[in-house]
Parts: C-alpha cells; sequence; structure tokens
C-alpha cells in the first residue's frame, strides 16, 4: 500500500514539477518523503513489536 501511495504521489509531483518549470515558477514542495518517513516509522516500529513478542 505504502508503493502505490508513493507511485501516485510521484506521478502526481512529476507532473506539478513539469508545469511549474514550464510557467517559469517555484518548484512545488513534496509531502512525499515526511509520508515515507511516517510509514517507514510504523513499519519498523511494527516490526519491532512482532520480534520482540
Amino acid at each position: 500500500m505504502t508503493s502505490a501511495a508513493l507511485a501516485v504521489g510521484g506521478l502526481q509531483r512529476w507532473r506539478a514539477v513539469q508545469l511549474a518549470m514550464r510557467r517559469d515558477a517555484p518548484l512545488p514542495r513534496s509531502l512525499l518523503f515526511p509520508v515515507l518517513a511516517v510509514a517507514l516509522f510504523v513499519i519498523a516500529v511494527l516490526t519491532a513489536v512482532m520480534v520482540l513478542q
């Protein structure tokens, strides 16, 4: 599920960056990095809980 969200988010970011470059506008910020960090943290915590049980 995380990979699907990243794929969709990456496509949306690519489109937004392309549009900004065509308009000579500043590049938009990406929300993918915080989302990826939170997802990896949750996966790490769940893995640790499962291993330590």
